[in-house]
């Protein structure tokens, strides 16, 4: 369980990495990077919280 846990905030983090190349490339300027750069720090935001949670219950 414990290496599920690791992949998937390894997804959380891996793939706004790429949200935001794709706002700061081909979508800079637009509404769609916008939205797209609002949901790529929401998922930042819930992988800190989801390692902060693990680590607190150890």
């Amino acid at each position: 369980m414990e290496g599920a846990f690791w992949f998937l905030v390894g997804l959380l983090v891996v793939v706004p990495l790429g949200i935001f190349w794709a706002v700061a490339g081909p979508l800079k300027g637009t509404h769609s990077g916008k939205i797209l750069r609002n949901i790529g720090i929401l998922q930042l935001a819930v992988a800190v919280i989801a390692i902060l949670v693990k680590v607190v219950r150890g």
